[in-house]
């Protein structure tokens, strides 16, 4: 969800059943489907993540978390899926996965350049923070080697 840039095509939620722009029930079932197929992507996890914001995404932070709030609230109301959404963090999402006793995939490659589609990359990767950069490429290649 993205309420503050117009180039997004996401109304704001509006909450207010009493107003033509209603959307709550829209917005939740859409919520609802982006969660699914995030679990059908998984592999069998229970547990599913949906990242919200982003570096430089809102300029109105708390407008946009009581949005969230009450689609959340209003998602875990709706009696027709078997869901809960709640905020998290990593360490709490991995901690979940973690006694699914889920069978982690062994990576045998580097992550980068990131490839975001068939013909594009990420190319942000050289151009802050070099000298880090530099010592997680060497170390990655010393732990795979």
């Amino acid at each position: 969800m993205d309420y503050e840039t117009k180039e997004s095509n996401d109304d704001p939620l509006i909450t207010n059943k009493n107003s033509i722009d209603y959307n709550l029930e829209e917005k939740c079932i859409g919520m609802i489907n982006t969660a699914q197929t995030a679990a059908g992507e998984q592999r069998h996890y229970s547990d599913v993540m949906l990242l919200h914001g982003g570096d430089f995404a809102y300029m109105n932070a708390n407008a946009n978390f009581e949005m969230l709030e009450s689609l959340i609230d209003h998602c875990n109301k709706y009696q027709r899926v078997n869901m809960t959404f709640e905020y998290s963090t990593p360490m709490k999402y991995y901690n979940a996965l973690k006694l699914e006793k889920i069978d982690w995939p062994v990576m045998d490659h580097d992550f980068l350049p990131y490839r975001l589609k068939e013909n594009e990359s990420w190319s942000g990767f050289f151009t802050s923070r070099q000298g880090t950069k530099k010592l997680v490429k060497d170390y990655s290649n010393l732990y795979h080697a």
